[in-house]
């Protein structure tokens, strides 16, 4: 069964939870692990008693099962998104503008906190970069919300109403008030991500990693390659204390 796109204004955004990382900003993660004293054996941190390597090496987790079941029971997924390269930034992959509010962000998980400080990254560009908890976007009716979140939840995934999409003329963004973070889009080529992304969040203790501009189309550099040489230093012997 296709799913076409049909998004209206009005229409709730439900997330499903990611593992971590999953599968895209390894490479920035390698460059970060390559400056820590202790590499892939740094602790996290934040409450988090996993070790870098650790976090990294999470299995992804796949949606294929929530998409399936929302279709055997007749739930109408107007959209749905991975939250991969670029970050929340794909929330707004569609071509036809529309403002996508994000008005109930969870706290972004230990392993991306550590991140931020670690490289150090600016939080609006790792919002930019990694999918910061969020795995998986799904833009349904209103009225479907509490179905879809039954579905979701009875097949195994952590998911919860994000927010909402409205339209605001020509405007195409992913706002996100509590954080101060905004998101403007331009399309090219057929609804394929091109980004501009607005300034105005101070990053942390002042420091600042420039923004990406038009990122369309630029391939994370050699991101599987490099993860597996990066990993492949990794030891499993506890950390020592």
């Amino acid at each position: 069964q296709r799913i076409t796109g049909a998004v209206r204004e009005g229409d709730a955004i439900v997330f499903l939870a990611s593992s971590g990382v999953q599968t895209n900003g390894l490479s920035l993660c390698r460059k970060i692990a390559d400056q820590l004293r202790q590499g892939y054996q740094t602790p996290i941190g934040h409450g988090d008693p996993r070790t870098f390597g650790e976090a990294l090496l999470a299995p992804s987790v796949i949606y294929v099962a929530f998409v399936r079941e929302c279709q055997r029971r007749g739930l109408d997924l107007r959209y749905v998104a991975h939250v991969t390269g670029h970050g929340w930034r794909k929330l707004m992959r569609l071509e036809e503008p529309f403002v996508y509010e994000i008005t109930n962000p969870r706290a972004a998980p230990a392993l991306f906190e550590f991140l931020i400080e670690a490289g150090p990254i600016e939080r609006r560009e790792a919002y930019a970069t990694f999918n910061m908890g969020v795995g998986f976007a799904a833009y349904v009716a209103p009225q479907e919300v509490e179905a879809v979140l039954r579905a979701a939840r009875e097949t195994g995934y952590d998911a919860w109403l994000a927010g909402h999409v409205r339209k605001d003329g020509a405007r195409k963004a992913v706002v996100v008030p509590s954080l101060g973070i905004e998101f403007a889009g331009v399309d090219r080529h057929g609804g394929l991500l091109g980004f501009v992304v607005a300034a105005g969040y101070p990053g942390p203790r002042g420091r600042h990693i420039p923004s990406r501009r038009a990122a369309a189309h630029r391939p994370e550099p050699r991101g599987a390659r490099a993860t597996l040489e990066g990993l492949a230093s990794l030891r499993t012997t506890p950390t020592q204390t």
